[in-house]
This record gives C-alpha cells, structure tokens and sequence, in this order.
C-alpha cells in the first residue's frame, strides 16, 4: 500500500503547512480540495512514490455534509 510510505501525521502537516484548511466542520471548496491533492501528490513524489496518482471523490451526506476521499494509486 502506498501510504504506508507517508504517516497520516505528515499529510496534516504538509496541509498544515500550505495553509490547507481540510477538516470537520469546514466548508467544502473544491479549490482547497484541489490544493490538497496537489500536496498530497508531491508529499508522495517526495517519499520516493514514482509517478503516483491521487484521485478525489466526495460523497454528499444529508443533510448538510460531504465526506472527502483521497485514493492513492500508481501510474
């Protein structure tokens, strides 16, 4: 599995560090979800991850909520 080669800890740093506000209770934007993917997919490179591919797919939850998920995968 890919993200054993990044802890979850240095993915909110990373995001942390890019001022990337990901996270319960925060507003969707697809921009700041967009600005993770592109940290999350240099975090990897930067591990040594070759060519990897980030996917992004959110999930409407009623009433109010939509839930985020990051795939990790290679090319």
């Amino acid at each position: 599995m890919l993200f054993r080669s990044v802890s979850v800890e240095e993915i909110l740093q990373r995001f942390q560090e890019r001022e990337i506000e990901l996270g319960v209770e925060q507003p969707y934007d697809a921009k700041v979800v967009e600005r993770a993917k592109t940290a999350l997919t240099e975090l990897l490179e930067e591990k040594g991850v070759a060519n990897p591919r980030v996917q992004v797919s959110t999930r409407e939850i009623p009433p109010r909520s939509i839930e985020v998920t990051f795939r990790v995968g290679k090319d």
